[in-house]
């Protein structure tokens, strides 16, 4: 039996009497006890779901109203603002095209740049190589002299014609002379003077009698370990160095392509450094010489005597260095019978007596000598050249030698000493 949801009493099973819930519960109602309860679409109340009515406080619309018109703001501005940034956007879009535009001409400009640019740099190199050989092709006839004097009222051509004339050059090439450059304040140092001649021909004869082939020093004060320091490129290096005492010393320097074997000399008063050498048939004796000043001026005349006549008569000698015997303005017993003496052995002193070869200052006065000679025996002694060079690297000027040797060959063989 089923009993009703509502009386819980036991209802019959005429369909008529009774109604069933058709929700979750399917209970049975008496028709009069449904009647009392609320069916809706035939289900009972407890099927069917019930809702609490809302508070005021829950649904104040007011208050949700002004949330929505919050948000709504919010969205107002948000969608300004998105169009802001759309017109930013589109603006920015705008400026990188034409960026872009102004890149793409700018590397054509560039491209274009760099393609004169290269072509710029090659039309340089050419007129550089031009002007370099527009340079070479002038200095083919000019040639530079330096360390002339600088006086008031110069006459510079006339020095270089007189320098020409002693070195035996033509003076008919000789074009224009000019001393070039400026002085500078407090140097010694006169400016050069550039010799143009007529034709490379003459220029080269200039420069043929520029380089000294044979340089002689004297009392150079080195040890025989420091001789390395002094060697000059292009030169051999004979020397005569003292092993103990300080002072004097001999060093040859020889051209490289002049072949010369040293000799030796026994000479007591005097140190010497005697070379030789063969050009074409002509066999020539350098002998460097220098004698200290206390030693026996009689003793080193007999020594050199017996020094050159070991030598043939018929090869050529030059005799060059510090004798120290004075031969300006003196004539004592000791220079006299240096003089005869060699002067019988038949050669000659090219420097003259009269040139001054050693300045000094002495008890506070200056004395002037003759020390330092040069004594050629050779068959051109004719063509012999010799000159002072004043020079105050010590108290000592340089004296030079030139002559030509040799029958084919002209060679200036000079001797020097400071």
């Amino acid at each position: 039996m089923v009993q009703c949801k509502k009386c819980n009493k036991f209802v019959a099973s005429a369909k008529d009497e009774i109604i069933k819930c058709k929700g979750t519960c399917e209970a049975v109602f008496h028709k009069k006890c449904a009647a009392k309860i609320t069916f809706k679409n035939e289900k009972c109340e407890d099927c069917v779901p019930t809702f609490e009515s809302p508070s005021s406080e829950d649904f104040n619309i007011r208050s949700i109203l002004a949330e929505m018109n919050k948000k709504m703001d919010i969205m107002f501005n948000m969608e300004k603002k998105l169009s802001e940034l759309t017109e930013l956007v589109d603006f920015i879009s705008e400026k990188y095209d034409k960026m872009c535009e102004l890149q793409s001409v700018s590397e054509k400009k560039i491209r274009a740049l760099e393609n004169k640019n290269a072509y710029l740099e090659k039309c340089n190199k050419s007129l550089e190589e031009r002007v370099n050989e527009l340079e070479e092709k002038d200095k083919e006839k000019k040639v530079e002299l330096s360390g002339l004097e600088k006086n008031n009222n110069e006459d510079i051509s006339k020095v270089v014609t007189q320098i020409a004339q002693k070195l035996q050059l033509n003076t008919s090439d000789i074009e224009c002379v000019e001393r070039v450059g400026r002085e500078k304040p407090g140097s010694e140092k006169p400016p050069p003077v550039v010799v143009t001649l007529k034709s490379k021909h003459a220029r080269n004869k200039w420069l043929e009698v520029q380089y000294i082939n044979v340089l002689v020093l004297s009392e150079v004060n080195i040890k025989a370990e420091e001789v390395p320091l002094y060697y000059i490129q292009g030169y051999n290096l004979f020397t005569n160095t003292r092993e103990k005492n300080r002072g004097g010393g001999l060093l040859i320097y020889i051209k490289e392509d002049l072949t010369f074997i040293e000799k030796t000399s026994r000479v007591n008063s005097a140190e010497i450094l005697h070379v030789t050498t063969q050009i074409n048939k002509t066999i020539l004796n350098i002998i460097a010489v220098y004698r200290p000043p206390r030693t026996n001026k009689l003793q080193f005349i007999s020594e050199i005597e017996e020094l050159i006549k070991t030598i043939p008569r018929n090869e050529s000698v030059i005799i060059v260095g510090d004798i120290n015997i004075n031969l300006c303005g003196v004539s004592d017993v000791y220079s006299s019978k240096y003089k005869d003496c060699l002067s019988e052995l038949g050669l000659t002193c090219v420097i003259p007596d009269s040139e001054v070869t050693r300045e000094a200052i002495v008890a506070g006065e200056r004395e002037a000598s003759c020390i330092d000679h040069a004594w050629v025996r050779a068959r051109q002694l004719r063509e012999c050249e010799s000159f002072v060079i004043e020079c105050f690297i010590s108290d000592h000027h340089m004296i030079g030698v030139a002559f030509p040797i040799g029958n084919s060959i002209n060679m200036d063989d000079s001797g020097m000493e400071c």
